[in-house]
C-alpha cells in the first residue's frame, strides 16, 4: 500500500483488493457501531428516505427525548461529552446535537465504505470530498484505537514499533487490527499532508 498523493483534481492511495477489502470490513463495522447510538440514522429504506427528505428541508435531526451516554468505550471517543463537570448541561448538549452528528459520521463513512468497495488499483477521492474523507479515517482509526487499547502516544509508539518490527522481521507478526491501525495513520497523514501541500501551491 502507498499513501495518498496528489492526482488531478484530487488524491489518490494505491492498494490491492486484499488491502481495499480490510479497510473496507473495518470502516462498515464503524459504521454499524455509529447506527447503533443513540439517535443515529437508521439504514432501513424508509428512515433513509425520510433522513433526505429532512435533509432537503434544512430540518436539524434533533431529538425530543434525553439521549444517554453511549456504553461503548469507542462511542465515547466518537461523541465525548461537550461539558464536563455538569451532567445535566452535558446531557441536554447530547440531546441537541448527537443525532445531527451522528447522522454527519454516518454519511462520511458511507462515502469511505464506498471508497474502499470501488474497483481499481488505487483509492481516489476527490479534492472537493477530502475534508469529509479524512474525518472518516479519523474516526475509524478511533475506534481501532479504542479496540487495541491506544489511550496516550505511548500506546500507539507501542503498537507501531510492534508492526514495524514484524516488518522488519526481528518479530512475530502483531495482531492484524495493530497493522490496521499503522496503516489508517498512513492513510490519514497523508492525505492531510496532500491536502496541504494542494493548498499552499494554490495560495
Amino acid at each position: 500500500m502507498r499513501g495518498f498523493e496528489k492526482v488531478g483534481q484530487g488524491y489518490a492511495a494505491h492498494m490491492d483488493r486484499a488491502e481495499r477489502g480490510v479497510f473496507g470490513s473495518v470502516t462498515r463495522e464503524v459504521l454499524a457501531l455509529v447506527r447503533s447510538v443513540e439517535g443515529a440514522p437508521s439504514a432501513e429504506p424508509d428512515a433513509i428516505v425520510e433522513r433526505a427528505q429532512d435533509a432537503a428541508a434544512g430540518l436539524p435531526a434533533f431529538s425530543v427525548e434525553a439521549v444517554p451516554t453511549p456504553e461503548d468505550s469507542a462511542l465515547r471517543r466518537l461523541f465525548p461529552a461537550a461539558v464536563r463537570d455538569d451532567d445535566d448541561a452535558a446531557a441536554e448538549f447530547r440531546r441537541l446535537a448527537q443525532p445531527e452528528l451522528a447522522s454527519a459520521k454516518v454519511a462520511r463513512l458511507e462515502r469511505l465504505a464506498a471508497l474502499f468497495a470501488a474497483e481499481g488499483p488505487a483509492v481516489v477521492v476527490d479534492r472537493a470530498d477530502a475534508r469529509e474523507v479524512a474525518a472518516a479515517l479519523t474516526d475509524v482509526r478511533l475506534v481501532v484505537a479504542d479496540r487495541l487499547g491506544i489511550v496516550i502516544d505511548a500506546d500507539a509508539e507501542r503498537v507501531a514499533t510492534s508492526v514495524y518490527d514484524a516488518w522488519d522481521g526481528d518479530a512475530e507478526e502483531p495482531p492484524i487490527l495493530a497493522t490496521v491501525h499503522v496503516l489508517l495513520t498512513v492513510l490519514q497523514d497523508t492525505l492531510v499532508e496532500a491536502m496541504l501541500a494542494d493548498l499552499r501551491g494554490r495560495a
